[in-house]
């Protein structure tokens, strides 16, 4: 593995080839380590590619607000925005460690988020005794689904908050642990993770769902609104967390849309992707219920994360055809987040003889459709020629 690390800091694309060469061909002797390292050079790779994308809309938006720690004390820096302290401690530290390198920066955030999504995949593998072919094929379609690295340039903050709102949540469903530390993070970060993670921890999304079930869920929850709602007054004067209840208060902020948003609604892509996940679902829900039927015992913490997917999605074509393009959007991307793991499921538990073959071509798709969204995609990145050549070093380098 100290080759192929090598290999990787002298062109990434080459390491990384050659780690999946050796992974796939002693997969029995290949160690969860060696997957996690597979999984950090992934996500290495994909913040540096990052940090070429230009400065436009939110992007240039976070990158003036970086540089303006170079400026000020640590605490003024924090009061200025007064939201968010972790992320916005992060970027003061980051920022004048390295005197303001962007590059740096992006690249630590865009791993961050990716590590713990492909953290969470690697756990919940080990959970239900999942193949390594299948984890690799998780890992290499999360890195190639071009919609969810565009979200970790657009929308840098909620990126990596719903990444440790999910680690959280597959931690507290599979280890039963509560990891409050990744929770604050999560929150710390981006406060649209609190309804993600508040709804995550309510006892009976743990639970198979039925009609009686999910009533008393979806009550649960309009009563857990209608309290937030009525108590937004008091809660918007709270200092990092108040300015959320402060949106509250003003409801055509949450229905509206936001400023860079070049489609409003669901488009015929989420679609298709939204029919082929609740299909997954529909099968996971399917196979669970033959399988304890037969007696046997389910691992614990599959019921909850896909219940958890299954609510999001809702929630999401719940907001689209009520026009609320805001709440849409920003859950939207939680979809893309959460979607590893419902694939690492289906594939868990889906039997087919050629999977491993189906499995290598929709890898092999992803990466043209990963390069033509990259090369004539709304967001510019560095050219593709570029992005191939380049290593690692020359990524941080800031001419």
């Amino acid at each position: 593995m100290t080759i192929l690390s090598l290999l990787f800091f002298i062109n990434p694309l080459v390491g990384i080839t050659s780690w999946i060469w050796v992974a796939l061909r002693n997969i029995d002797k290949t160690s969860w380590t060696a997957i996690r390292g597979l999984a950090l050079f992934l996500s290495l790779y994909l913040g540096m590619i990052n940090s070429t994308k230009e400065l436009h809309g939110d992007f240039l938006a976070y990158n003036e607000y970086y540089r303006d720690a170079l400026q000020m004390p640590f605490l003024e820096y924090l009061l200025l925005y007064a939201k968010e302290p972790v992320y916005y401690a992060c970027s003061w530290l980051i920022c004048n460690l390295t005197q303001a390198n962007w590059p740096v920066f992006v690249t630590f955030f865009t791993t961050a988020s990716y590590m713990a999504i492909f953290e969470s995949a690697i756990l919940v593998a080990q959970k239900t005794q999942c193949s390594k072919y299948h984890v690799i094929t998780v890992l290499l379609f999360t890195s190639l689904f071009f919609q969810g690295f565009a979200m970790n340039g657009n929308m840098l903050r909620q990126s990596i908050s719903q990444s440790f709102a999910l680690l959280f949540l597959t931690y507290l469903y599979f280890n039963q642990h509560h990891k409050w530390i990744i929770a604050i993070l999560s929150i710390g970060i981006h406060t649209a993770s609190i309804p993600i993670i508040g709804l995550g921890i309510i006892p009976i999304v743990k639970k198979k769902f039925t009609l009686k079930t999910f009533a008393l869920l979806i009550l649960t929850v309009i009563v857990l609104s209608v309290l937030l709602l009525s108590m937004s007054g008091i809660l918007a004067n709270i200092l990092f967390i108040g300015y959320i209840f402060s949106r509250l208060e003003n409801t055509s902020q949450l229905t509206g849309t936001d400023s860079w948003q070049t489609e409003i609604g669901i488009n015929a892509q989420f679609y298709i992707l939204s029919a082929l996940l609740m299909a997954m679902i529909g099968y996971i829900y399917y196979f669970m219920h033959r399988y304890s039927k037969a007696g046997n015992t389910i691992p614990i913490g599959i019921t909850g994360i896909v219940n958890i997917m299954l609510i999001i999605l809702l929630f999401v074509f719940a907001c689209n055809f009520s026009e609320a393009y805001f709440l849409c959007m920003r859950y939207q991307f939680y979809v893309y987040t959460f979607q590893p793991i419902l694939i690492l499921l289906f594939l868990r538990y889906f039997h087919f003889r050629y999977i491993h073959i189906v499995e290598a071509c929709l890898c092999a798709l992803m990466l043209p459709y990963f390069c033509y969204y990259f090369s004539y995609g709304v967001f510019k990145y560095a050219s593709l020629a570029e992005i191939l050549i380049t290593t690692p070093i020359l990524f941080f380098i800031e001419i």
